[in-house]
């Protein structure tokens, strides 16, 4: 049997800049090479014939998933827009008009994305896919977060937020924009690679807007939204939902027991 060596001609894909660090994801093309960093940007090196390793003037920030073709290259915004850019002989870089993109591929000369779908299961990355929220003025708060971590299967290394709000039950919109919505947008800016699918909000984070009242029941007109619906609304992004964490409320002279965030 006749024996051969093949040499494969280096074109700079295993260069790695030096440079490059706080790298979250790789993906690896025919010749060429993509690094997600934790900034939401990404750096491209190797064979550059059809301009695969080329990112200028590409919008390539707020990146959160890369895929690499043959010659061409995908990337994935957080707000669910796709960057294609590369070969384009058989139409792998004309990204079609697209909505709620959950991930993307790249084949030799073509590409793919999957929507988001309600009906299907996807996998879990709790570094990723969860997001935990607790009021830093409620001792209650941070020991059910941290029993939480400690003791629910499967949830070490979720992200954790910690936000200080009044410790009520209702809030008003000033307050929730300033003491609830700004730590979480602030959190999302700082994290450009994660877009958490599941969102806990634990014991004294408020669970409802009151025009009237920043304390006591939710029992006075005009009503607004709950704190739950508010966020999905301001930061829906390929299926999120926002979980209530248990909560025990004495509304008259009897204890109320109340998981679902939509009451």
């Amino acid at each position: 049997m006749e024996s051969r060596v093949v040499t494969v001609a280096a074109i700079g894909q295993t260069n790695v800049p030096a440079s490059l660090t706080g790298v979250v994801a790789i993906a690896a093309g025919g010749a060429h090479a993509l690094g997600l960093k934790a900034d939401g940007t990404v750096a491209a090196w190797g064979s550059n014939g059809s301009g695969e390793s080329s990112t200028n003037g590409l919008n390539l920030t707020n990146v959160m998933a890369i895929a690499a073709g043959y010659t061409h290259s995908l990337a994935l915004r957080n707000d669910r827009t796709v960057v294609a850019w590369g070969n384009n002989t058989y139409g792998q870089t004309n990204v079609p008009s697209l909505i709620s993109v959950k991930l993307l591929a790249a084949g030799g000369f073509h590409s793919l994305i999957s929507f988001f779908s309600p009906w299907v299961q996807y996998p879990v990355d709790v570094t990723k896919d969860l997001l935990l929220v607790y009021n830093t003025n409620s001792l209650d708060s941070s020991n059910v977060c941290a029993y939480y971590l400690a003791h629910r299967p499967m949830v070490t290394g979720a992200n954790v937020l910690p936000i200080g709000c009044a410790a009520q039950e209702t809030v008003t919109r000033p307050d929730y924009t300033n003491t609830v919505r700004q730590p979480i947008l602030s959190w999302l800016n700082a994290n450009p690679t994660k877009r958490p699918q599941y969102w806990i909000l634990f014991l004294d984070i408020p669970s409802r807007i009151n025009a009237n009242t920043n304390s006591g029941v939710y029992t006075h007109a005009p009503y607004d939204n709950s704190v739950s619906y508010e966020l999905y609304a301001t930061f829906v992004s390929g299926g999120m939902k926002v979980v209530e964490s248990w909560r025990f409320e004495i509304p008259f002279s009897s204890a109320a027991f109340s998981s679902d965030p939509s009451r």
